[in-house]
């Protein structure tokens, strides 16, 4: 039978989570009368929303922190030996004299960490810790561009944080910068659709192009699917910048013709097919399908030879759902 005064404090703790209104890790913990530095050293924190709060020296040893989100956290000083930060996400994190001395890492997301000496970076990196791309990896992946032009969007933008469910862009809300995704997951959704998810972007991917190209509004939603990071450049400055150098011009606008046809075209499969090994019953071929549609540039097909009779229709088809594709990206208008 439970100790009537035990049983009275877990109510009155209860009553004060409901009255809280709040998923706040450090908030619910001050109701419960503990505190987050000190009383969760060998704690169950997998999966725990742990961002960008001030843990610096805390007793996290032991911990199961497995998945947990950690990015922008300060743990400067923190103990986290012996802890299991599997699949946690410590982007932006500060580990200034963090002691992670047999912490398990493996699949931890790391990244622009405060304090982090270059020795334990790749002592973390032998031991399963992942990297993710700073937006200087990011650039020299763009072979379309020059030193001189990564230096100045290195130089001009800037690093911004975008919490899972918050939207980055509004469709039909004007915006003023151009992204690119840094980490995480983005999803892309289209009001005419009933904001049906027509796609993701993830590391590297341009977000708000057509917009910019265009200079109109932009013609889709873009949320975050998870925590997320992104490279942030002000349009004004950006459009100054073309202006006066025509060269970076040429060959930042030759880039964004790239990465717009490669939307346009995944756009166009996503509006074919609607499901990842979706099988289609088509008249021009038996056995068409799906074998692999990612959301990134990636997809391959597996299909059986399209029946001669039909090509006319297929192409009416193709041409019908590319239409569709381009006035969903705003290239073309109704």
């Amino acid at each position: 039978m439970f100790n009537q005064e035990l049983s009275q404090e877990i109510i009155k703790t209860l009553q004060g989570f409901r009255a809280a209104k709040t998923k706040n890790f450090k908030k619910l913990a001050e109701v419960a009368g503990l505190d987050i530095t000190s009383d969760f050293a060998g704690a169950n924190l997998r999966g725990v929303n742990l961002s960008r709060l001030n843990l610096s020296h805390a007793d996290l040893s032991d911990t199961d922190l497995r998945d947990a989100k950690l990015s922008g956290t300060d743990l400067s000083g923190a103990d986290l030996s012996g802890a299991d930060l599997s699949g946690a996400s410590l982007i932006s994190a500060n580990l200034s004299h963090a002691n992670l001395s047999n912490a398990q890492v493996k699949g931890t997301r790391f990244g622009k960490n405060p304090g982090l000496v270059e020795q334990t970076k790749d002592n973390l990196i032998k031991r399963g810790g992942i990297w993710e791309p700073s937006i200087t990896e990011v650039l020299l992946a763009w072979n379309e561009l020059n030193d001189r032009d990564r230096d100045w969007m290195i130089a001009t933008g800037e690093s911004k944080e975008i919490p899972a469910g918050h939207v980055l862009i509004h469709e039909g809300q004007s915006i003023n910068a151009l992204y690119i995704v840094l980490d995480g997951i983005l999803t892309v959704s289209v009001e005419a659709w009933k904001s049906r998810e027509i796609a993701r972007l993830s590391n590297g991917e341009v977000v708000g192009e057509m917009s910019f190209v265009k200079d109109h509004p932009p013609s889709a939603t873009v949320k975050a699917l998870e925590d997320s990071i992104v490279w942030s450049i002000d349009r004004a400055k950006l459009t100054h910048k073309l202006e006066q150098d025509p060269r970076f011009a040429a060959r930042f606008y030759r880039l964004l013709a790239a990465a717009i046809a490669d939307r346009i075209h995944l756009t166009t499969i996503s509006l074919l097919y609607f499901e990842k090994e979706y099988q289609i019953e088509d008249p021009m071929a038996t056995n068409l399908k799906i074998d692999e549609l990612t959301t990134s540039s990636h997809y391959r097909f597996m299909a059986t030879p399209i029946n001669k009779d039909s090509i006319k229709t297929y192409e009416k088809v193709i041409l019908d759902k590319t239409k569709a594709a381009l006035l969903i990206n705003g290239v073309i208008e109704s």
